[in-house]
C-alpha cells in the first residue's frame, strides 16, 4: 500500500518505494499499450550506465552478490524457470552496486514485468550464449572497468532487443500460416457446398 498506518501514531507515505511502485508500473504496462520494444528502448538508455556506475561504486558486498546470482546462472543452464529468475535478480545485484536507489527500484520493478519475455530470448538460445554475455558484464564491473562495463551491458541488450525482434518475426509467421490454413479451409467448404447445391446434370 502507499500508505502505512501505525496504530496510535497515524498514517504514514510508505518508505518502501518498491511497495508503492508495481501496481501502477504494471497497470501502465498493461494498460497503456506499452510495447516490448519500449521497454526494450529505456533498458538501452538507462541500464547500461548503471552497470558503468556498478563498476565504478561496487563494494566487496555487492561484487559478491554479483557473482553470486552469476553462478547461480551457470547452474541452471537446464531450468527454464530457474534461469530467469537468477537472470532478473543478476540484473538487480547489478542496480544495487550502482548505488542511486531511485533507479534501483524502478527497474527492479520494470523487470519484474519481463519474465516472459526473458523466458522467450531463453528458449531461442542456448543458456552458454547468454551465460558469456553476463560473464562479460559481471567481469568488467569486478576489474573494475567502467566504459566496459558500459559496453558489455549494451551489447547484451543489443543482443536481448534482436532476439525479441526474431521471436516476433516467427510468432507473426505462425499467425499469418494459421491464418491462410483457416482461409484455405473455408473456401474449401464454400466450394464443396455450392458443388452440393448445384443441379445434376441432365441425362442425354
Amino acid at each position: 500500500d502507499v500508505i502505512s498506518q501505525r496504530v496510535g501514531d497515524g498514517a504514514y507515505l510508505n518508505a518502501r518505494a518498491d511497495a508503492i511502485l508495481p501496481d501502477p508500473m504494471q497497470f501502465l504496462l498493461l494498460l497503456d499499450g506499452i510495447s516490448s520494444h519500449e521497454v526494450m528502448e529505456a533498458r538501452l538508455l538507462v541500464e547500461q550506465e548503471l552497470a558503468a556506475r556498478a563498476a565504478t561504486r561496487a563494494s566487496d558486498e555487492d561484487i559478491a552478490g554479483i557473482a553470486r546470482e552469476l553462478r547461480a546462472l551457470e547452474a541452471c543452464k537446464t531450468d527454464h524457470a530457474k534461469l530467469v529468475a537468477h537472470d532478473l535478480l543478476f540484473h538487480q545485484a547489478i542496480f544495487q552496486a550502482a548505488g542511486n536507489r531511485v533507479t534501483s527500484f524502478i527497474f527492479s520493478v520494470v523487470h519484474k514485468s519481463l519474465d516472459k519475455l526473458i523466458t522467450i530470448t531463453s528458449q531461442i538460445v542456448e543458456p552458454e550464449h547468454t551465460l558469456t554475455l553476463h560473464r562479460r558484464i559481471y567481469q568488467a564491473i569486478r576489474k573494475p572497468d567502467p566504459d566496459e562495463a558500459r559496453s558489455r551491458m549494451n551489447e547484451h541488450l543489443i543482443d536481448a532487443r534482436d532476439l525479441l525482434a526474431r521471436a516476433a518475426e516467427k510468432q507473426n509467421h505462425f499467425q499469418m500460416q494459421a491464418r491462410i490454413q483457416t482461409l484455405n479451409k473455408k473456401e474449401l467448404r464454400a466450394t464443396a457446398k455450392l458443388k452440393g447445391m448445384s443441379p445434376e446434370p441432365a441425362e442425354p
